[in-house]
C-alpha cells in the first residue's frame, strides 16, 4: 500500500512539472526577427562598403560581383561590409533575405554623376542625378507637378471689390529621392510655397529648396516637364 502511495504521489509531482513547465512556455513571448533595411553603399580605393541594419548571417546572404565581404563590423544593429574593387566604377549588388531576392546595380556616384559642391547653390533638372561628395549624398529629381504658381504672387487682395489675380495660395509639388550611405533613402513629396523656401534635413545636408523654373508668365501656363528646374542649397548640419 505504501509503495502505491509513493507512486501516486511521484506521478502527480510530475504532473504539477509539467503543467509549470507549460505554462512558462505559454507566457513566453515569440523571438522577433528585426526587418533588414539597406542603407547605401560608398565606393572608396578599391574597396566598396556596404551598409546595413539587423543583418543576420545565418538568414541573410550579401554578396557584390558574386563575392563576399573581405572585412566586416558591427556595432548594435548596424554592419559595415567591405568587398574589394579592382577600381570599377560599376558593380552588382546582391541581396538575399528570408522570402526575396534584390539586386541592384551600383556605380560611382564621383564618376558617374554631376558634381556639386556643399554651401553652392545649384540647379537641377527632371531626372537628373547630382551628387555632393563633401556629404556623400546622391540626389535625383524625380517630378515637378500641381504647378499653382501666378505671375504675380503678391497681388492677393481677396476683397470682391477688387480682388487680386492670386489670392490662392501659389504652390508646386516636387518629388526628390536622395541617398546618403548609413541613412534610410529618402523618397517624398512636398509643396514648395512660391513666396517662401522649402526646408528640410537629411543625410548631414539641410535643403533649401529656393525657386522653381521657368517662371509662371501667365495663370495656368502649361509648361512641358523638360523645361523645369529647381534651384536648390545644401549646408552642412
Amino acid at each position: 500500500m505504501l509503495k502505491f502511495k509513493k507512486i501516486f504521489i511521484l506521478s502527480q509531482l510530475i504532473l504539477i512539472l509539467l503543467f509549470i513547465s507549460c505554462e512558462d512556455s505559454a507566457n513566453q513571448e515569440p523571438v522577433q526577427i528585426k526587418e533588414f533595411e539597406y542603407l547605401g553603399y560608398e565606393f572608396l580605393d578599391n574597396k566598396i562598403v556596404i551598409y546595413t541594419k539587423n543583418y543576420n548571417a545565418e538568414i541573410q546572404n550579401i554578396k557584390v560581383n558574386s563575392s563576399t565581404y573581405s572585412a566586416i563590423i558591427q556595432e548594435e544593429n548596424y554592419s559595415e561590409m567591405t568587398f574589394d574593387n579592382k577600381g570599377n566604377n560599376k558593380a552588382s549588388l546582391k541581396i538575399e533575405l528570408e522570402d526575396s531576392v534584390v539586386s541592384k546595380l551600383l556605380v560611382n556616384p564621383k564618376t558617374e554623376f554631376t558634381q556639386r559642391n556643399i554651401n553652392n547653390v545649384f540647379d537641377i533638372k527632371i531626372n537628373e542625378t547630382v551628387f555632393i561628395e563633401e556629404t556623400s549624398t546622391t540626389l535625383t529629381l524625380i517630378d515637378v507637378g500641381e504647378d499653382s504658381r501666378c505671375p504675380d504672387p503678391k497681388d492677393n487682395n481677396p476683397t470682391t471689390s477688387n480682388p487680386g489675380t492670386c489670392i490662392h495660395k501659389p504652390k508646386t509639388l516636387i518629388h526628390i529621392k536622395i541617398s546618403s550611405p548609413k541613412y534610410s533613402q529618402f523618397d517624398e513629396f512636398f509643396y514648395k510655397e512660391q513666396l517662401s523656401d522649402y526646408n528640410f534635413f537629411y543625410g548631414g545636408n539641410n535643403f533649401s529648396i529656393i525657386e522653381i523654373s521657368p517662371e509662371i508668365l501667365e495663370l495656368n501656363r502649361l509648361i512641358p516637364k523638360n523645361d523645369y528646374s529647381v534651384t536648390m542649397l545644401s549646408k552642412v548640419n
